[in-house]
């Protein structure tokens, strides 16, 4: 009987595969032989859960594995975690630490190196300049080891220095691997394969040989200039000294070649050099704040006892010498001359006839007389 029902289960399924299948009611009329009847549905719907209840099994296996497995790793840490711990306390039972000796003091942060592009900003070089900029990564790695205590960590940090360009050409190195450079050192030789200067040494002799001090340059900063490309070419130190005396200021020259002193090393040629700068600027300082002296002197007036003064006016007698003047002449103390000659003109002032009243004798002694009054008054408020 059961083999019968699955048969007809499996040939309805292949019918209704498919189509919705309605329930027919228990009251409805007899149909055709293969209409599926109420057990015949509940047979199907019962098939379709035990298929769907096997898929979700399916998928339940590996996700309950996922879990098995990290509870165990979770399980394997906390385990590790407990030994650390215990390790601890029993260190600090075996030797009892201070608290100041318990922190660890990291040492000063030293400043980080520029960014590094590799690209060409001004036409000229790149900035910053690789030399410069491979030193300042060695100083900075150098000065704070307890800051990067690894290889890996050294490495990263130099990747965190490098930008556009540069940064391309390293991660072409990375493309395959990630963990190709081991070390720091690995990234900057890496570096100086495109970025290093072949003709370092020939751009210094030619920087050497045209280098010259001239009046604005202090002779220090001369100096380090000068020492700096002899460091490339690493000449001895016998043609550096023939090559200093050769190269300062003209009277400088003039008198390293009038002293018999004897320059028989560097730093010795050095400190004379530097003493000859000092002294020739302040000489040259010192005459140009006499000359700025004198030129100020000459636009200030001085006194027939040679004393500067800015000399007093009575503004008072003024104010009375004008007044007189506006009530005399209503109107304006500017006359103007008549078109007659001096012969025929009367003078307003003295009311004599033979000359003007800008060449009377009588307002000249009166100006005298006043310019006297002027300076004795000046005289007594000094």
């Amino acid at each position: 009987m059961d083999s019968i029902n699955t048969q007809r289960v499996e040939k309805l399924l292949k019918k209704t595969e498919g189509r919705r299948i309605s329930v027919v009611p228990a009251n409805a009329p007899d149909g055709p032989e293969d209409a599926p009847t109420s057990g015949d549905i509940k047979n199907i719907r019962l098939q379709e859960a035990k298929k769907e209840n096997t898929r979700l099994k399916a998928e339940l296996i590996p996700l309950r594995g996922e879990l098995e497995a990290k509870d165990e790793r979770i399980a394997q840490l906390d385990e590790l975690l407990m030994l650390a711990e215990q390790q601890v306390q029993q260190s600090r039972e075996a030797t009892p630490l201070s608290s100041a000796s318990l922190t660890t003091k990291r040492s000063a942060k030293f400043p980080d190196p520029p960014v590094f592009t590799g690209e060409i900003t001004d036409g000229k070089d790149m900035s910053p300049k690789f030399e410069p900029w491979v030193l300042h990564v060695h100083d900075k790695l150098q000065m704070n080891q307890d800051h990067f205590k690894t290889d890996a960590a050294k490495t990263a940090y130099v990747f965190t220095r490098l930008s556009s360009d540069a940064m391309d050409h390293i991660n072409s190195y990375r493309a395959g691997d990630p963990n190709y450079f081991k070390t720091s050192n690995s990234v900057l030789n890496a570096l100086r394969e495109i970025y290093d200067n072949p003709n370092r040494r020939e751009n210094a002799w030619i920087s050497f040989r045209e280098l010259r001090q001239d009046t604005k340059t202090p002779f220090p900063q001369f100096f380090s200039e000068f020492i700096r490309l002899a460091r490339y070419l690493q000449f001895p130190e016998i043609v550096l000294i023939k090559n200093l005396k050769k190269k300062v200021l003209p009277r400088m020259q003039k008198v390293l070649s009038e002293s018999s002193e004897d320059f028989n090393t560097l730093t010795k040629l050095k400190n004379r050099l530097i003493c000859l700068n000092n002294q020739q600027r302040n000489y040259f300082a010192s005459k140009q704040k006499a000359n700025t002296k004198t030129e100020a002197t000459k636009k200030t007036p001085i006194s027939k006892t040679g004393s500067q003064f800015k000399p007093k006016v009575n503004t008072t007698l003024v104010r009375e010498v004008n007044t007189t003047k506006s009530i005399e002449v209503p109107g304006s103390t500017y006359i103007p001359r008549s078109n007659k000659p001096a012969a025929e003109t009367t003078c307003w002032k003295c009311k004599e006839i033979g000359h003007y009243a800008a060449n009377c004798p009588k307002g000249l002694k009166e100006k005298s007389a006043q310019i006297q009054t002027l300076r004795a008054e000046d005289s007594e408020n000094k």
